[in-house]
C-alpha cells in the first residue's frame, strides 16, 4: 500500500503472522454489526433493534418521511461499507513476513 511506511507494512506482516490477534481485531471491529440482535440458544431473546438492519427499519416505519427507497439506499450503503472493512482485512491478509529457507548457508567454496 502506496500509504503505509516500511515500519507500518512490517508491523502489518507481524500481525499477519498471528492468526488468533487478527481474527480478535476483527470480531471486535465488527460483532457490533454481525452479532448483535442475533438469536442464540439458551439466551433471551433480547431486543431485536440491537441488529442494524432491524433498527433502521423500525426508525423508517416510525418516522413515515422515509422512504422505501431512501431505506434501500442506507441499507446499500451500510452493507458496501461493511465490505469495504473486509476488502482491508483482506489487504492485512497479503502482508507476509519473508523468512529465509532453511537450506540458505554460506556456500562452503568461499
Amino acid at each position: 500500500m502506496k500509504y503505509l511506511n516500511s515500519i507500518e507494512e512490517a508491523e502489518l506482516a507481524k500481525l499477519n503472522e498471528n492468526l488468533v490477534l487478527l481474527n480478535a481485531i476483527k470480531k471486535v471491529l465488527l460483532a457490533y454489526v454481525y452479532y448483535e440482535g442475533v438469536l442464540t440458544p439458551g439466551e433471551y431473546a433480547g431486543d431485536p433493534l440491537k441488529n442494524f438492519v432491524l433498527q433502521k427499519a423500525a426508525i423508517a416505519l416510525q418516522a413515515k418521511e422515509i422512504t422505501d427507497e431512501s431505506l434501500g439506499a442506507s441499507l446499500r450503503a451500510d452493507t458496501q461499507a461493511l465490505r469495504l472493512v473486509e476488502l482491508g482485512f483482506q489487504e492485512i491478509e497479503k502482508y507476509k513476513q519473508i523468512k529465509p529457507m532453511a537450506g540458505d548457508k554460506k556456500n562452503p567454496a568461499r
